[in-house]
């Protein structure tokens, strides 16, 4: 009796069909997209008053351009409408938390907003100073004389993201270091007449019954100008930052600047440590360094312990930077969801060759796998038929 090959064809096709579905979406799985941009609208105005259409508003992220729009209006840029346009501010993996500063005409304005993928909301943003041309006629820049500022806490601000050629006042910048009273462990520092080259050092004092004190921070500027920072201590670690895995964090520090690190030259950071804090850790005061988180992974900071007063040790350490820091024993290791923190500035390159390394590794697993499953179903598949139809055959 001869056999019908057709229903073993037929469902040998469909195997082969379901196959050559399945594996696209496996590896479709695997990509990792980008982050969606996210986008702002809201109120221009500038020493309270509306800033005319025309203006270019731009947002940063770490001093690098992420978006920018030119306003059709008057006292606003984009608008809440579905089909009105939008700032639309671009992210790469790793920015969500990271600050947003926004510029009006290169002008920073006082406002500020943590960066998150598809985040799509109103911010009014505001500058100190009047706007208007030098014929006294809406639009056009600042009114000359202002020194075209706009950040908080100056007497006479100026664009601290670009020198003022016409500047000829040799007096030293003015340093205002006021600690906040509503919140323990915070500091705004605003800085007036900085001056590309010259050093600016604050003096923030030192708290003698504290385990950690944040006493000074030294900055040389690339560029004349006005800038306001915010300095934040706490043993707890700052939202959207992974943790050393280590255990020997003795502090962690957060600087919010307006100042971009691009337009910095140099930075110190000086603080202290209680002799008894060390002694309890059963470690030398050499065995402490600084470390910054930035570019998703932590590095350890040139760091030196450089005396002992009043029974507390004194450090400085230089950054090439201004961000989030963590002050913690040498050798300490990143959570094990990033890389590498103990490796030095200058090795950024190979660490990110490792980075790409990793991401290809993880994504060669993620498609692995389900090809692997994929074809151990069609070979059980293949197995039973190939029983049944032996089976078959005999009788």
């Amino acid at each position: 009796m001869p056999m019908n090959h057709r229903p073993f064809g037929r469902l040998a096709l469909a195997i082969v069909l379901v196959s050559v579905l399945f594996a696209p979406a496996t590896v479709a799985g695997t990509v990792d997209p980008q982050p969606t941009p996210a986008a702002y609208y809201g109120e221009l105005t500038a020493a309270e008053e509306p800033i005319p259409a025309g203006v270019t508003v731009t947002a940063e992220i770490d001093g690098e351009v992420r978006g920018e729009l030119v306003t059709t209006e008057a006292d606003r840029f984009g608008g809440a409408g579905a089909f009105e346009p939008k700032l639309q501010v671009d992210g790469e993996s790793g920015d969500a938390g990271a600050v947003v500063r926004f510029y009006v005409d290169g002008v920073e304005a006082a406002e500020t907003v943590q960066w998150q993928s598809s985040d799509v909301r109103s911010v009014d943003l505001s500058v100190a100073d009047p706007w208007e041309s030098a014929d006294g006629g809406g639009g056009g820049g600042f009114a000359p004389g202002t020194g075209g500022g706009g950040v908080p806490g100056g007497d006479t601000p100026s664009d601290v993201n670009g020198s003022d050629e016409n500047s000829t006042d040799d007096t030293p910048a003015t340093v205002d270091v006021r600690p906040d009273p509503t919140e323990p462990g915070v500091t705004d520092v605003a800085v007036t007449g900085g001056r590309a080259g010259e050093t600016v050092s604050m003096n923030l004092g030192t708290d003698e019954d504290a385990e950690f004190s944040m006493t000074g921070l030294t900055l040389v500027p690339a560029v004349d100008g006005d800038f306001t920072l915010r300095i934040s201590t706490s043993p707890t670690l700052p939202d959207e930052t992974p943790a050393l895995a280590d255990e020997g964090v003795i502090e962690y520090v957060t600087v919010d600047h307006s100042i971009s690190d691009a337009n910095l030259e140099e930075v110190t950071f000086s603080f202290t440590i209680g002799t008894d804090v060390v002694a309890d850790r059963g470690v030398d005061p050499d065995a402490i360094a600084l470390y910054r988180y930035h570019d998703d992974r932590w590095t350890e900071l040139p760091t030196s312990h450089v005396d002992t007063v009043n029974g507390r040790h004194v450090f400085d350490s230089d950054s090439p930077g201004l961000s989030v820091f963590a002050v913690a024993l040498r050798g300490a290791t990143a959570d094990s969801s990033h890389t590498d923190e103990t490796s030095d500035a200058g090795d950024d390159s190979d660490s990110s060759d490792e980075r790409v390394a990793d991401t290809d590794d993880a994504a060669g697993s993620a498609f692995d796998r389900p090809v692997l499953l994929l074809v151990v179903v069609v070979v059980a598949i293949v197995v039973i038929v190939g029983f049944r139809y032996g089976r078959s055959a005999r009788r």
